[in-house]
């Protein structure tokens, strides 16, 4: 395995036409690897396609050196995710949510509550934005995975948590870690990521 993520020709439609078309890029192992393109641009339909929450229509995609549709729930428990619309559940406290993912992932942890300073005890629906996303990116480390795939993970963050996010992804990287983070903004690509992909109109 020489690559983190290999896409070639990757391709999904949707019956309004839009989607994505002949994706092809190479994510190398130990990098922060932005994918950039403006809204609507599919950024989040490649990322739910190497999640393997929907099919492509066409093309290869290989994860850690895996087949994303064959070994999905493998590549799962490798992969740490942070969603753009952050998968948590509002009457569970932080403490739930980790003591439910941990049950499903490898033993191993890369857990950075206190380095955020995270209060676990706290529900859900009780927490700000910028702690919610503490919170997903928590969940997401558990297990130490190998590549963490990011969908806009600073969306709503102030500029102080930004830069505690972009001090994690650096210190996880240093690790031995890859991080796939797609954003809309130039500038927070050109700050933490060491290559990129554009990303319009599905290409």
């Amino acid at each position: 395995m020489n690559a983190a993520i290999n896409l070639r020709n990757v391709g999904k439609k949707y019956p309004n036409g839009k989607g994505i078309k002949s994706v092809n890029l190479t994510v190398g192992i130990g990098q922060i690897f932005g994918f950039l393109g403006p809204n609507g641009a599919g950024k989040t339909t490649t990322i739910r396609t190497l999640m393997g929450f929907m099919q492509p229509d066409k093309g290869t995609i290989e994860i850690l050196g895996l087949d994303a549709s064959k070994d999905s729930m493998t590549i799962k428990q490798r992969v740490g995710y942070v969603p753009a619309d952050r998968q948590l559940y509002p009457n569970w406290t932080g403490h739930q949510h980790l003591e439910f993912y941990q049950s499903s992932r490898p033993r191993g942890d890369f857990n950075i509550a206190k380095r955020l300073g995270l209060d676990l005890t706290l529900q859900v629906k009780h927490l700000s934005t910028g702690n919610k996303q503490k919170l997903a990116l928590t969940v997401a480390m558990i297990g130490n995975p190998q590549l963490l795939i990011m969908d806009e993970p600073t969306s709503g963050l102030d500029p102080l948590l930004q830069q505690d996010l972009y001090e994690v992804l650096r210190e996880y990287k240093q690790a031995g870690g890859t991080v796939f983070l797609s954003s809309h903004t130039l500038s927070e690509v050109e700050k933490i990521c060491d290559s990129v992909a554009v990303i319009k109109d599905g290409r």
